[in-house]
């Protein structure tokens, strides 16, 4: 079979998008700066407002410009989060959820060394917060009567869980780890809500849930930088 070898053609929106998107990344235009107008633009690129509008639009849709209706056109500060929220639908189907645990091992516990070596004293504080948070949120669960309560303290748990998963990968500044734990982050909240369902009953003798003192045995160990432990305690958190 004759392979195909045409070359494919930019239209004059894509070049005009690309052109805008080098603006934007050389920080020529920077985040929150209002950009010129559309006529502007035309008058500069040597196109018609049509080609702009499009081209605009297309970086609207990526996250990249803020467009406001009778106000002007505004660069965005990029957010993958955001992003990947927005596109969550789309990629996450059952199969994705069963393979969120041993994608969960490999990317969080392989970041522990990176996080040991590199975390801040305010950012280990801030993790040793979240735990608190978590365990406080957590009694309060227990001691609510209203089931709705309940309900709105049992999911304060997953909130604090996600921030203090976030936070220990943030320890590794390491920002293609954070662009890895950010593209699994909806499919990963889901994956803690179905551990968190399953966790609520794990009581010890004295009838309180076990899983604060794991988080706080993790900090301690982190505090420690004793690698092996804190790599033993959140594979525990992150496996059913």
């Amino acid at each position: 079979m004759e392979q195909d070898l045409k070359i494919s053609k930019k239209s004059t929106a894509d070049l005009v998008s690309d052109k805008i998107k080098e603006l934007i990344t050389n920080h020529t235009w920077t985040a929150g700066q209002k950009i010129p107008t559309e006529m502007e633009l035309s008058r500069s690129f040597g196109v018609n407002r049509l080609t702009v509008r499009i081209a605009l639009q297309r970086l609207s849709a990526l996250g990249l410009l803020d467009i406001r209706v009778g106000d002007g056109t505004y660069v965005k500060q990029f957010d993958l989060n955001d992003q990947i929220h927005e596109l969550a639908d789309f990629y996450i189907n059952p199969e994705t959820i069963e393979n969120v645990m041993e994608y969960r091992e490999v990317i969080e516990s392989g970041c522990v060394p990176a996080m040991i070596r590199r975390y801040t004293e305010e950012e280990l504080e801030h993790f040793h917060e979240l735990c608190l948070k978590f365990q406080a949120d957590l009694e309060q669960y227990y001691e609510e009567k209203d089931p709705e309560q309940a309900r709105n303290y049992f999911l304060k748990t997953i909130d604090t869980s996600e921030e203090m998963h976030a936070s220990l990968i943030g320890m590794t500044h390491n920002t293609l780890m954070t662009y890895a734990f950010s593209l699994a982050k909806e499919p990963m909240r889901r994956h803690m809500h179905h551990n968190a369902a399953r966790r609520i009953k794990d009581l010890d003798s004295e009838q309180k849930n076990i899983w604060p003192g794991r988080w706080l045995a993790l900090y301690e160990a982190l505090r420690k930088k004793n690698e092996e432990e804190c790599r033993t305690l959140l594979l525990q958190i992150i496996r059913i």
